[in-house]
Formats: structure tokens, sequence, C-alpha cells
């Protein structure tokens, strides 16, 4: 369904390493990249918003970050390219997808991010 990989980028003489997540299905490489460019290392916030969504304390957790906007219900969940253009063929189509489905990738991605940093293998 998905794998991880580490990939080293250089410029300039600067090593960096990344931890990057691949999804199988095409369709969803939006939540791969919403993943790595919004919940990065902060994925308790994610957690958190959609955990009060399911607790009923709240019947929505949303936001707008730096490339996509999530909108999150008990049920189901709506992740879209703050840039997407259909027309100029730009960025990704909105995907919905089930709400836990979300919340286990959050965390999936979030554990084996906080290992990567650690030095564990992936």
């Amino acid at each position: 369904m998905y794998s991880f990989k580490e990939l080293t980028l250089q410029r300039s003489g600067i090593e960096k390493k990344r931890l990057v997540i691949q999804f199988e299905d095409e369709n969803m490489a939006i939540v791969a990249q919403f993943l790595m460019t919004e919940v990065g290392n902060n994925g308790t916030t994610y957690i958190d918003g959609i955990v009060s969504v399911e607790k009923e304390e709240t019947p929505l957790f949303e936001g707008t970050g730096n490339l996509f906007a999530w909108h999150v219900t008990k049920e189901k969940s709506v992740i879209e390219d703050v840039y997407y253009d259909a027309e100029e063929q730009i960025g990704y189509e909105p995907i919905e997808l089930k709400t836990a489905d979300l919340k286990k990738f959050i965390t999936v991605w979030t554990n084996t991010y906080e290992a990567w940093k650690k030095g564990t293998s992936i």
C-alpha cells in the first residue's frame, strides 16, 4: 500500500537526507505530500484534531497550510491542494478518504518519521 525510503539531496557540496512516503496508488500522491509537507513532524496536532472530531467535541477539524487544506469530519476527510487548477493541470486533485484511514496514515507517518530522526531503521 505504501513504503518509506530515505533520499539524499546534494547541492553546492551540502548533503541533506529526507524521509519520503510513497503510495502504490497514484491517486494517493496528494496524501503523501500532505503528510510530508503539512504534518511533517507535528503529527500530534493533527491526531488531536481528529480525536476531537471523533469524540464529537467539535464537528469539524480544518485548516490550511503551506500547500494543502484539510476538512475532517467524523466519517470522512478531504485534502485539497490550494494551488490546484484542473484547467491548467497544475497540482493534485482533491481526495476524499475515511477519517479513520487518514488518522492511521498520520500515525504511521509520525511514528516512522520520529524513528528515522532518531536513527532507528525504517
